[in-house]
């Protein structure tokens, strides 16, 4: 009852009147840059490739979101890219920029604190998170091609072996006791 009816009734959990998981979070992928490092904001995907910023990008170390970063950049659709032979030439025109690849917030706020790059791919919330919860000189960028959407859910699978505590848990994780502690902090 406390989520958003928007995401708790999406087509994405409820498929022919059953449900077949909770929506948990939503936000988008792009990019965030060190407003201490870089000016003007960027306003498009192309500053991923911009030599002034060789050997200072970050990169999420994940296949599926590379493929739709590049289509975006190559003006295809992100969901069906028509020609990924130029996505794989996009990408591989952007091996020089990358400093180095992360995988979990927690690198990603190592990776910058450290340094290691001014710009690199990210997500809203995070990028939110890496601002308030550490004071981090940081924006997000949707830039003027596009980004990313997503939305992430819970769901259980069909012979769970203890599917209660499954329930328990996905009730608390959905819960305003923790998620909007864990939004905040």
């Amino acid at each position: 009852a406390d989520l958003s009816p928007a995401l708790r009734d999406s087509p994405r959990f409820n498929i022919d009147g059953k449900l077949y998981g909770v929506a948990w979070v939503w936000g988008v992928t792009s990019f965030a840059y060190n407003t201490d490092k870089v000016s003007p904001a960027p306003a498009s995907i192309e500053t991923l490739w911009d030599p002034r910023f060789a050997g200072r990008i970050g990169w999420r170390d994940d296949a599926v979101e590379s493929v739709a970063l590049a289509a975006i950049a190559t003006g295809q659709d992100m969901n069906h890219p028509a020609d990924l032979d130029k996505v794989r030439e996009k990408l591989r025109a952007l091996k020089p920029q990358i400093k180095t690849y992360w995988s979990s917030e927690d690198e990603w706020n190592k990776h910058f604190t450290a340094g290691d790059y001014d710009i690199a791919v990210y997500w809203s919330g995070s990028a939110a998170r890496s601002k308030k919860a550490f004071n981090l000189p940081v924006a997000f960028v949707i830039p003027k091609e596009g980004a990313i959407g997503w939305i992430d859910g819970l769901s259980i699978a069909k012979d769970a072996p203890n599917a209660a505590a499954a329930h328990a848990f996905i009730d608390f994780m959905v819960s305003p006791e923790f998620y909007v502690r864990w939004d905040t902090d």
